[in-house]
């Protein structure tokens, strides 16, 4: 099996019924099934790691507060009823009538963000069907430096990015994209083929 598969923890599912009622939901566990702790027949998430834990990322109030206990410290940091920063971020797209017309969403970690607005950017602009969508090669930017989806992107276009001084990296970049877009009256979904077994 594949080993970034087998450590994944993250899902992505769209449902709609047939009065139009719709849920588009992201859940994590994060890495490694979460905590590996179960409490109520759930694995109990790890997202805690998402936090900010270095005090000097990003102060928004001064460290010293921070060391004594006062609440504040960086946005992300951790605090009582506060969330973590995710890159969880299922979609729905409406039309002019403000009626649904497309569901986006992704399990992938960091890339999920670049993941998701480049087949946002594809539906709106060519009106590929969802599986086109869902196959397209992946690229990311969510480190910093930016990674293509390994064997799927053309070598003349990588070249002509390090020639201009581009650093990057190719990886496997399983996404886990789940699209269903609106066809008339019906919806046509389609689920990554990365994250098939």
């Amino acid at each position: 099996a594949n080993d970034a598969l087998a450590h994944s923890a993250t899902s992505h599912f769209t449902v709609i019924d047939d009065e139009g009622n719709m849920v588009v939901m992201t859940t994590t566990i994060n890495l490694n099934f979460g905590s590996r702790v179960s409490a109520g027949g759930f694995f109990i998430n790890n997202v805690m790691g998402n936090f900010t834990s270095n005090l000097q990322e990003a102060p928004l109030f001064p460290v010293e507060a921070i060391k004594a206990n006062k609440r504040g410290g960086a946005a992300n940091s951790v605090d009582g009823y506060k969330r973590a920063y995710t890159s969880m971020a299922p979609l729905i797209v409406f039309d002019s009538q403000h009626q649904p017309i497309a569901a986006f969403g992704a399990a992938g970690g960091g890339p999920i963000v670049d993941f998701l607005a480049k087949s946002l950017i594809g539906f709106l602009k060519s009106k590929k069907s969802s599986q086109e969508l869902v196959a397209e090669a992946n690229i990311s930017a969510s480190t910093g430096t930016p990674v293509f989806e390994a064997g799927r992107w053309p070598k003349d276009i990588l070249t002509s990015l390090q020639h201009r001084g581009h650093k990057l990296r190719e990886t496997p970049l399983l996404s886990g994209k789940v699209i269903v877009i609106k066809s008339d009256k019906t919806w046509a979904g389609a689920a990554d083929p990365r994250r098939l077994p």
